[in-house]
């Protein structure tokens, strides 16, 4: 959504979720080298996704069992803390 008089503009995803699952020939999410995270955060912030989740699989190719290990590791850990009660839920 556009303001013609403030100039700014609104993603129409506001409230939305995305999980993202990056994969690379060795570049880590994160690390200095990678631009793929900043970006695709970016335009999904761009879309009104703030919460934006990233999941490395990166050396898939390599050692696909570590990998993918580390992967659902970290599909684990954002589900539980999804389901965490929050403190104002618990109230």
């Amino acid at each position: 959504d556009f303001d013609a008089e403030s100039y700014e503009s609104t993603g129409l995803l506001v409230g939305k979720s995305a999980y993202a699952i990056i994969t690379s020939g060795g570049t880590l999410a994160g690390s200095p080298h990678d631009f793929a995270t900043g970006y695709l955060s970016h335009v999904l912030d761009f879309l009104g996704i703030s919460d934006v989740n990233m999941i490395d699989a990166t050396g898939v190719g390599r050692d696909r069992v570590n990998a993918l290990a580390r992967a659902r590791a970290q599909i684990k850990d954002i589900a539980e803390a999804r389901d965490r009660p929050t403190r104002k839920a618990a109230e």
